[in-house]
């Protein structure tokens, strides 16, 4: 456990999945417009469809969608700082997770063996054993909570009770 989870080497992949995770979820909220920037969008296509099929009006609608299309860009830009401020805010997970494992290690490496033995139990789990052609196999499952637990309590019984953020 040590090794495979504890270890300085796995802390940093499992940040690194953190950041990556937190930056593909950014992505996804940058990619999608903000709901009033749907209907900027679909009215600056509107009006690129009469420019097009009756070029007498361009004069008259290209300053119009010069102006939406600057609208449209200053939502998207709001959006992003909205939305940037928010997630990095919510849950500080790099943090967490380093100071959880900082904990985890720290009751591993005690003389405590209940204190261990719970600690284990809880990442863990139950863990069940069969026999196949006549040898003994295990399923080992690690369960996160108890690495977030410490820092972030009332999430962790939000989520592990099916309650909504």
């Amino acid at each position: 456990m040590r090794r495979e989870l504890l270890s300085p080497e796995a802390v940093e992949l499992a940040c690194g999945l953190i950041r990556d995770a937190v930056k593909a979820e950014l992505r996804f909220v940058d990619s999608a417009d903000p709901p009033d920037g749907i209907a900027i969008a679909a009215e600056i296509a509107k009006f690129e469809e009469l420019i097009a099929s009756r070029p007498t009006l361009a004069q008259t609608l290209r300053p119009l969608v010069a102006e939406r299309r600057e609208k449209l860009a200053s939502l998207r830009r709001a959006e992003w700082r909205r939305s940037h401020a928010v997630k990095l805010d919510v849950l500080p997970a790099e943090a967490a997770y380093r100071e959880s494992v900082a904990d985890m290690a720290a009751v591993l490496a005690g003389s405590n063996v209940e204190a261990v033995r719970a600690a284990v139990r809880g990442l863990t789990g139950d863990i069940p054993v069969f026999e196949k052609d006549g040898k003994l196999y295990a399923r080992l499952a690690v369960n996160a909570a108890p690495l977030f637990r410490r820092c972030n309590p009332e999430l962790i019984e939000l989520v592990g009770s099916g309650g909504r953020i």
